[in-house]
Formats: structure tokens, C-alpha cells, sequence
């Protein structure tokens, strides 16, 4: 309404850097991906703000560093 203000916070997601489970790790890793990129399109019509686009970036090179059991990367 005109009146009210907008509530704004973060969330954050806590990973292990090295995934246990190759598969469950991929499918992790694709899908904070996918989050961070194309999903960033539907905050608009869901009422929520993108991520600013340096912050989706930091959160992108970290995700890069996930690696699988053998140390591998899982991107």
C-alpha cells in the first residue's frame, strides 16, 4: 500500500565446500546457479528485489569453488 514500507533482508545459504555426494552436489550447485542468473528474471513478478549484481557475482565465484569428494569442481 502507499503507506507501508518494504522489508528487506538476506538470505543466506550454508554449504559444505566439498560435497560428500557427487550427484546431490551437481544438482545443488546447478540449482543455486540457475538462482543466481536466469532465476534473478522472476523476483519482479513474486515481489522481491534482485540480487545487486556485484553480490550475485561474489555469490557466483564462491559457488565455483564447490568441489566434489575428489576435489573437483562441480560446476
Amino acid at each position: 500500500g502507499e503507506d507501508a514500507y518494504p522489508i528487506a533482508g538476506f538470505t543466506y545459504i550454508l554449504l559444505h565446500g566439498r560435497q560428500q555426494d557427487p550427484e546431490k552436489g551437481k544438482a545443488l550447485v546447478g540449482f543455486l546457479s540457475w538462482a543466481l542468473s536466469d532465476g534473478q528474471k522472476l523476483t519482479g513478478a513474486l515481489h522481491y528485489a534482485p540480487l545487486p549484481l556485484e553480490v550475485a557475482l561474489k555469490a557466483r565465484a564462491r559457488l565455483a569453488s564447490v568441489t566434489g569428494p575428489d576435489a573437483k569442481p562441480l560446476q
